[in-house]
């Protein structure tokens, strides 16, 4: 009975040998627990003047744990079936005896186990919270219950898009916009929806369907769940119910049924595993025609056939604009009070909308300037052209980035339309304060921070994606973010000064930044000498 299911989870026990065994996986669970103990370390003295410092501490620790669960899932789980399909070795999977729920339980609910052992190793590190005061072992253990369910609902809702996509990128795409259709939207779609119970309009003794959703998926938000735990003493103890627990394990089930139901259909075509045939007349990413090549050939080929080229680029400004239409539309119809928008509220919302989508499509292109040629392989070819390595990357750095004027265009007009909006409605003391000194000079150094930032993002993210061949934007945030961390504990931490921790910040960035620009050509030739 036993030899039946053998099988099955052959894969799944030697992918999770090798998640135990490995180097790298230790070294991140290590990493975690030391974490835990800095950042004991460093509350130390606020400590004493607190009350309930462990409540504090176990908040801290589990937003840490959420939005670093996120990105590695984003970046892992996603990539379960898509790297098989991008490789073509899936349809040598196919060819053994494993079936499909087999290579379903090998390729993602190993990686699931390694997430949980991540979670394990900090729980009996995180007990410290109850010494500290204000926590109970049950909220612990319930925090740890509720960011593990998280992760199994992310870790299935990742492997559905793997199964369905057939590139890593559109699989993290649509796991991330289900994720704020999930847990951000309901909360713009509930002020509208309750506003009528306090303004004495049109009240209903139920909600109908659509608000029973809408509250639903409000009450099931792991943020809310983990906030209530931690701060509500109110509820059972352990095991214990909550809203969040049966909407994500539940939903994960249900996703990895679908995924196991729907991996004939979208996994047995040997074409999946290579890319699709395009016409002989040419064409850029969007199926468009392009024209001739420019001098700068490198530049000319990465803007054309990653970003979209021209045409590319007048689309994508069309469907921002329709985008940004949309949110002030909708910032209209729902603003309190009888007034509409002003211009300089549109300013407003065309600058922040121009700048959350430029960061979007700026880390877009940073994981696909190289990445797209380690996948086709062909940076050995690249590297054969009468031209050196250093080269190619500022060719292909500048072709990506024309694609982002557009973006940048849009945040200056809704910069200069909120500017202008507060400067004619602030009174004169607004324009002196502009033209100070002290404000110029804040303002050059908050800007250049900023592109630092950028720049190390970008850069960094292009240098890990000749390194590795999953989830190099991950590694990125996990890097920058925990740099930002220490930098704030050597300056952060007792210093009245916070513009010398922003210049101290962006000396470190810049010069890491430089080298990393430097080390690209030498990872170029090193990758393209592997091919």
């Amino acid at each position: 009975m036993i030899a039946r299911f053998l099988p099955l989870i052959a894969l799944f026990s030697r992918a999770v040998r090798d998640e135990v065994r490995g180097k790298f996986s230790p070294i991140i669970r290590a990493t975690a627990a030391l974490f835990l103990l800095l950042l004991v370390g460093v509350n130390q003295r606020s400590f004493e003047y607190q009350a309930a410092a462990g409540q504090g501490l176990l908040m801290m620790i589990a937003m840490v744990n959420f939005f670093g669960l996120t990105l590695v899932g984003l970046g892992s789980f996603c990539s379960a079936i898509t790297e098989e399909k991008e490789e073509g070795t899936l349809a040598l999977l196919r060819m053994t005896r494993l079936n499909p729920l087999a290579i379903l339980l090998g390729k993602s609910t190993a990686r699931f186990v390694g997430g949980l052992l991540f979670l394990a190793v900090q729980i009996p590190f995180t007990m410290l919270c109850v010494t500290l005061g204000g926590a109970a072992r049950d909220q612990i253990l319930r925090v740890y219950a509720v960011l593990g369910a998280y992760l199994f609902f992310l870790c299935n809702l990742g492997l559905f898009w793997s199964v369905i996509c057939r590139r890593t990128s559109r699989a993290v795409s649509l796991t991330f916009f289900c994720g704020i259709v999930f847990y951000i939207l309901p909360w713009f779609l509930a002020g509208p929806l309750f506003l009528r119970s306090f303004t004495g309009g049109p009240a209903s003794p139920e909600f109908g369907l659509f608000e029973w959703v809408i509250a639903h998926l409000i009450r099931s938000n792991p943020l809310g769940d983990i906030a209530n735990t931690i701060f509500n003493r109110g509820g059972g103890g352990f095991p214990f119910t909550s809203d969040s627990l049966p909407f994500h394990l539940g939903g994960g089930a249900v996703f990895f049924i679908l995924s196991w139901v729907l991996f004939d259909r979208f996994c047995s075509n040997a074409g999946e595993a290579a890319p699709r045939k395009r016409k002989l007349t040419g064409g850029s990413a969007y199926g468009l025609r392009v024209p001739r090549p420019w001098r700068l050939a490198i530049a000319w080929k990465d803007f054309h056939f990653i970003t979209g080229g021209k045409k590319g680029m007048g689309i994508r400004l069309i469907l921002y604009s329709v985008v940004i239409g949309c949110i002030c539309a909708w910032s209209n119809s729902n603003k309190f009070g009888n007034g509409n928008l002003d211009y300089g509220d549109i300013g407003g919302i065309i600058r922040w909308s121009a700048l959350i989508l430029f960061t979007a499509e700026f880390l877009s292109v940073s994981t696909r300037i190289f990445g797209v040629e380690r996948k086709r392989q062909t940076l050995g070819s690249l590297y054969l052209l009468p031209t050196s390595p250093a080269r190619i990357a500022w060719q292909k750095f500048l072709g990506c980035a024309l694609s982002l004027l557009p973006l940048l265009v849009l945040w200056q007009i809704g910069a200069w339309m909120q500017d202008d909006w507060q400067y004619h409605h602030s009174g004169s003391g607004y324009g002196s304060y502009r033209g100070s000194t002290e404000y110029r000079e804040e303002l050059f150094l908050m800007r250049c921070s900023t592109i630092v930032q950028y720049l190390l993002i970008g850069t960094l993210t292009a240098y890990l994606s000749l390194k590795m061949q999953r989830a190099p934007l991950v590694t990125t945030f996990l890097i920058v973010g925990f740099c930002h961390f220490l930098s704030g504990i050597m300056f952060g931490v007792g210093s009245s000064s916070g513009e010398a921790w922003v210049i101290f910040q962006t000396f470190i960035m810049a010069v890491a930044t430089i080298v990393l620009a430097i080390r690209i050509p030498g990872k170029i030739a090193d990758c393209a000498a592997k091919e």
